[in-house]
């Protein structure tokens, strides 16, 4: 009687661990990019909202965000509107969309800060130049952050009110009473989080 050999099985290769990465955005190394809206996401496929499932509607809420995180709450309701042809933004569908774009947070897909700012968490954040009208208040203070970062690590220190007017110019914006205040908080920010060292109102990248 032959006896067959015994085969020795083989283990299962180890998949390779992955680095665990942060939630947080990452500041881009990089200078000024223009901003680029989002202009098609899944709710296009549907004729009607009113049809549209929550699973679908979170899904084009991380597009969205994907495309233009970080993005006001007030910004992601109107692109919504936009895109799925929403005839009426009644409150209860802003509600609706503040509660999944919430869900997708405590899910870890997406962050938010206290201004209610979406972004992919563990993306790379950059400062955005923008074309024809926007709301200073539809831009996060972390990207005005970076953007004042960027301007003073091409030049030496600057005084704070001249690094405000650069900054809201290098966004896109002009200087208007609103827009110098918002600025001004952004860059207020980097000072308090230690990416620019201000010293009687002279600012410079640390």
């Amino acid at each position: 009687e032959i006896i067959p050999e015994a085969v020795e099985e083989e283990e299962p290769a180890e998949e390779p661990v992955e680095e665990a990465k942060s939630a947080e955005q990452t500041p881009s190394s990089g200078g000024f990019v223009p901003y680029a809206v989002c202009d098609a996401c899944v709710l296009q496929s549907y004729n009607q909202f009113a049809s549209v499932q929550d699973s679908i509607l979170q899904t084009a809420i991380v597009e969205i965000v994907r495309a233009e995180g970080p993005i006001s709450e007030a910004l992601l309701i109107a692109r919504i509107k936009e895109l799925g042809r929403v005839p009426r933004m009644t409150a209860g569908i802003k509600e609706r969309i503040a509660n999944l774009a919430d869900a997708s947070v405590t899910e870890g897909t997406l962050i938010c800060d206290a201004e209610k700012f979406y972004a992919i968490s563990g993306g790379e954040l950059t400062a955005r130049i923008r074309e024809g009208k926007w709301s200073a208040a539809d831009v996060s203070l972390g990207e005005i952050a970076l953007a004042a970062k960027i301007i003073l690590e091409k030049q030496f220190a600057t005084p704070k009110a001249d690094l405000v007017k650069q900054t809201a110019a290098s966004l896109g914006f002009k200087a208007t009473a609103a827009v110098k205040q918002r600025v001004e908080a952004g860059v207020d920010a980097a000072c308090a989080s230690g990416m620019i060292l201000v010293e009687n109102d002279v600012c410079k990248a640390a």
